[in-house]
Order: structure tokens, then sequence, then C-alpha cells
């Protein structure tokens, strides 16, 4: 018998970039032109997992008005995805459920502060970070 049920919270129990052209949209934002496309997701990519860990000083990345302003870039384009609240209360009608995330500092508290996540009491909220 289940007795725990995670969630991933991006792309699953809100609607992140997965499936869109947001990314394309922030970079174009940011000032990345199609010549730096390339360049600039080899450049995004080498430290992202990092970043996700906190294992990044945030200040030092160079994006337009440092690193809350690239998090308000991020979440202001993040959506709820209400087809998924449904199952999430039938699951929790049986059994805990736990919300599982890895998304950047201070991103999950940006989320919550929009609203964008279902009203359910998490039996479990895991933030991954850097130990």
């Amino acid at each position: 018998m289940i007795s725990f049920v995670y969630f991933d919270l991006g792309g699953v129990v809100i609607q992140d970039f997965s499936g869109t052209s947001h990314w394309a949209e922030l970079k174009k934002e940011w000032g990345i032109v199609p010549d730096q496309d390339k360049v600039f997701d080899d450049f995004w990519d080498s430290f992202e997992s990092d970043l996700c860990l906190g294992k990044i000083n945030t200040a030092q990345i160079p994006v337009p008005e440092g690193y809350e302003k690239m998090l308000g870039d991020f979440v202001s384009r993040f959506e709820t995805n209400p087809s998924i609240w449904p199952v999430i209360d039938e699951i929790h009608a049986t059994c805990r459920i736990g919300l599982l995330t890895n998304m950047y500092p201070g991103m999950f508290e940006a989320i919550k502060k929009r609203d964008l996540l279902p009203h359910v009491a998490w039996d479990v909220v895991i933030k991954l970070v850097a130990i």
C-alpha cells in the first residue's frame, strides 16, 4: 500500500519553462541576441547546477540588476497548474504528500508569494540545497 507520494514542484505542481518558449523570451529580454544564444546556453549550463545547490555566490551572476531581478524574471513567467490539483487532493485523502524541489535559492519563496501553489497542507517540503 502506498503511504507517501512526493510531487516535483517545477513542471508538475506549477508550470515552469517546460514545453514553453519562456526561456527564449527571457534571454531576449536580457539582451541575448541569436548569435550569442549557443554561447550563453553553454555559459548558463556551466553554473546552473551549482546555483541550484547554493554553491555560487548569487551576487556574481552577470544578469541585469543582479540575482533578485533574475529570480523575478523567472518566477513572473511561471503559472499555476490547476489540472494537477484534484490529483493532489485525491492522493492526500488517503496518504501523506510531499513537495520536492531543487530550484534556485529564494525561488520557492517567490513562487509561494505569487500564490502559484495549490492550497494544500503539504506533509513534507524538501528543498534540495548544498550541505
